[in-house]
């Protein structure tokens, strides 16, 4: 895996990937399986991804069970599931968690 990948995804210093790489490249396949049910749950493929709004309310879904289930950041959240950029991400999260309370 590259470590450049795995920078983005855990924030890591790269002399921190020395130690901790088995432990990221576990949490990227995590992450990656989360995605992976989520697309199959809404009947998608990765191709279906790119054409959605960035702000599609189904895409919101998978995004928060990252977030809750995994340690994936918001910055690759919002590329992996190409919703723009993760400041809009994270608004869209806030008002999901709002409108649920």
């Amino acid at each position: 895996m590259c470590q450049v990948y795995l920078w983005t995804f855990f924030h890591l210093y790269p002399w921190q990937l020395v130690f901790d790489k088995d432990r990221a490249e576990s949490e990227v396949e995590d992450a990656e399986r989360v995605v992976k049910e989520g697309l199959k749950k809404l009947g998608w493929e990765e191709a279906d991804l790119a054409p959605t709004r960035k702000g599609e309310p189904r895409k919101v879904k998978p995004a928060l069970r990252l977030r809750a289930e995994t340690t994936a950041t918001i910055k690759w959240i919002a590329q992996r599931l190409q919703m723009g950029s993760w400041t809009h991400l994270n608004h869209l999260l806030y008002w999901h968690r709002k409108k649920s309370k």
